[in-house]
């Protein structure tokens, strides 16, 4: 079963992030949906009634596209009383895993943009060194998992991202000033080099012309 568990964990947690791309609903509110409303605390599934625009608070294109997914099953009741359910018992634990899983993951985040938070409250009052590489990658994802942005954070980031640029423009630049140089070098040495041939041949010629010279007068 082992094998199984993960393969459906992963088939869900694929659904989740295609869902949340495609609907731009929060990945929270799709595992929540899942967690406590299709699943019991017992562990068994639980039929949920499609409203107008909602199905138990999930907006309903998002509940379709998980339906299309066969994630979960829809069953039309009367002529016009549509239910959904997990699609099968199997799913069950998978989701159930997946989820603590997510949750374990998400208190690490949390700590993080805690932490870059802090970062940007520093760096506000003047007192704070801007992001690295590594850090800008990982506060930007951090942020794209919350509901509501850190304005202190965007604007360290933004700033973090500028300086890292024109830290690239100047090694660009010297690097162009370098190879000029060095071109220039060369061409002063090719010159060089030249002339010395030139100047070469001349003496080799002068040469040959006083050794006939001798000649001639012996």
């Amino acid at each position: 079963y082992g094998d199984v568990n993960r393969a459906l964990s992963a088939f869900y947690e694929r659904s989740i992030k295609t869902v949340c791309e495609k609907t731009q609903t929060p990945g929270a509110d799709l595992r929540d949906w899942f967690g406590y409303t299709l699943i019991t605390q017992e562990g068994r599934r639980a039929p949920v009634y499609r409203g107008a625009q909602k199905t138990e608070g999930l907006a309903n294109a998002a509940v379709e596209m998980l339906d299309s997914m066969q994630l979960i099953k829809s069953e039309l009741k009367g002529a016009s009383d549509r239910w959904y359910e997990l699609a099968h018992d199997r799913f069950i634990e998978p989701v159930r895993q997946s989820n603590e899983s997510w949750l374990a993951a998400q208190s690490a985040d949390d700590e993080a943009l805690k932490g870059f938070k802090n970062k940007a409250v520093r760096w506000r009052q003047g007192d704070g060194a801007l992001l690295n590489a590594v850090e800008v990658s990982e506060a930007k994802r951090l942020l794209k998992t919350q509901r509501e942005q850190n304005e202190d954070l965007r604007a360290l980031i933004g700033a973090s991202q500028v300086s890292a640029q024109r830290r690239r423009l100047k090694l660009m630049t010297s690097g162009v000033i370098g190879l000029i140089v060095i071109l220039i070098a060369m061409g002063g040495l090719t010159a060089f080099a030249f002339a010395q041939r030139r100047n070469s041949e001349r003496a080799r010629v002068a040469s040959e012309q006083a050794r006939l010279e001798v000649e001639k007068q012996k």
